[in-house]
């Protein structure tokens, strides 16, 4: 992305490069690619009506190509509020925890890498409570990580950013929190298997500048 940042600073330069219309198209197709080449995603469980309590579409619950899964097992492990006051987001829905201690799990349904770059999380009733939540991270190339992150002692939903690329699998397990229990939100994830870009990428990009030389040299 820092290249499109110099990019942007050049294109504002009157004196170096001629106006927008004389561009090659090539020039913006790269910057196009560029600029797919991220393809966030938020799951926010809003698909589930928000009626009375329910368990969703099953275990694992699916959403924008993506899965989550409860060790609990069975359909009631995934827990929405719906309505119900224990609900931390007023105008969505929710995702808990109906088993202490379960862990969940967030994958690709194809099978695929991703990056996952923050979650919300609090009490599974949004009470003030709060607690330690353990995160294990499997990368594409087998290596492992591990993350505890501290919920605090308010009610709400609050937000943890972690921006980690390249992974098969993201698990959390509530440890000291209320039960322990949890529920959480607004999972931000990326399709794309890595932050950088790819070689092709690269390539339209290096015939943009090419091109942007080009109209450059013309206009002087």
């Amino acid at each position: 992305m820092a290249f499109m940042a110099f990019f942007s600073i050049n294109v504002n330069c009157k004196k170096l490069v001629p106006p927008m219309k004389y561009i090659p198209l090539h020039l913006f197709l790269s910057l196009a690619a560029l600029a797919g080449n991220s393809q966030a995603t938020v799951i926010n469980f809003d698909q589930v009506p928000r009626t009375s309590i329910s368990y969703g579409n099953g275990n694992p619950y699916q959403e924008s190509g993506f899965q989550i899964s409860n060790s609990g097992g069975n359909s009631s492990a995934l827990l929405f509020w719906g309505n119900l006051s224990y609900n931390a987001d007023p105008k969505g829905n929710t995702l808990s925890h109906n088993y202490s201690n379960s862990t969940m799990t967030l994958t690709r349904i194809d099978g695929g890498m991703f990056s996952f770059n923050s979650i919300d999380l609090a009490d599974v009733f949004n009470a003030p409570r709060g607690g330690d939540v353990q995160f294990n991270f499997v990368f594409a190339n087998k290596t492992t990580s591990q993350s505890t992150v501290t919920l605090p002692d308010l009610a709400g939903l609050h937000t943890f950013t972690f921006n980690l690329a390249d992974l098969s699998r993201v698990s959390w397990t509530p440890l000291t929190t209320n039960g322990p229990f949890l529920q959480l939100d607004n999972i931000v994830v990326d399709n794309s298997s890595t932050s950088v870009p790819e070689p092709a990428t690269f390539a339209l990009f290096g015939m943009g500048l090419a091109g942007l030389g080009f109209a450059r040299r013309r206009a002087i």
